[in-house]
């Protein structure tokens, strides 16, 4: 390198003075270590989430409880209730790869607002819950009746079907013997 290129300023300097002897430019490498660490602390991991019903679900008949839950839960107990104490369901099964289910049978239960409760073992110790509310059990049947023809009439050939029925009623299925 020339004395005239260090002087012009293109070559490195230690404070204003040129360092005669250096390239004309440098690399410096360098780096950095970030370490990224994770602690867990017991169940803080451990998560549990309804999937059905959804809050403020009208229900009938036979329902579907199905619960997300993190791996670290083991098993899952379902319980319900209106006020008052939780009565149980039963244990829910696992379906891979982290839902557990039961069917809940409301035929024998009063029509009105519930409350379900999942009930979730940690593995490492500890339990962990998640609730739905609102949800509404109606069993009540729906009411059908025959306008025409009455009851111990008598028809031949074509005869036009008459029929009441309450609101939620949408189809009706007809079998005639």
């Amino acid at each position: 390198m020339s004395r005239d290129a260090v002087t012009r300023g293109s070559g490195p300097t230690i404070g204003s003075r040129p360092v005669p002897g250096l390239p004309a430019f440098c690399i410096c490498a360098f780096s950095v270590l970030i370490i990224l660490v994770v602690i867990s602390c017991g169940d803080a991991s451990a998560a549990l989430t309804f999937e059905t019903p959804d809050p403020d679900t009208y229900v009938h008949e036979v329902v579907d409880l199905v619960v997300d839950a993190s791996a670290n839960i083991t098993n899952v107990s379902f319980y319900y209730r209106t006020t008052g104490d939780y009565i149980p369901i039963g244990e829910g099964n696992l379906t891979l790869p982290s839902f557990f289910g039961i069917q809940w049978e409301t035929r024998m239960l009063m029509d009105g607002e519930y409350e379900i409760l999942a009930n979730g073992t940690i593995d490492a110790g500890g339990y962990e819950t998640a609730t739905v509310t609102g949800i509404h059990v109606d069993n009540t049947k729906p009411n059908i009746a025959f306008l025409k023809p009455t009851f111990g009439m008598r028809v031949n050939g074509i005869y036009m079907l008459t029929m009441r029925a309450d609101e939620e009623v949408t189809a009706v299925d007809l079998y005639i013997d």
